[in-house]
């Protein structure tokens, strides 16, 4: 549940990035880049950790 909030934050994080930019608010836009930049990890570390999980459960069998 939580990979699909924070992948359904970065959807909504790219309207808003398109709208700063289009107006020019060009610190809105480094937020935003740190902010994908930290989420985009924590996916990929949920990830890594589920497929570690998996398979240690592959193992165990």
């Amino acid at each position: 549940m939580l990979i699909i909030a924070l992948f359904t934050s970065l959807c909504l994080a790219m309207p808003v990035a398109a709208a700063a930019f289009y107006v020019g608010n060009f610190t809105a836009l480094t937020v935003l880049c740190v902010y994908v930049t930290i989420v985009s990890l924590g996916l990929f570390v949920l990830a890594l950790r589920g497929t570690h999980e998996a398979e240690a459960e592959l193992d165990e069998a």
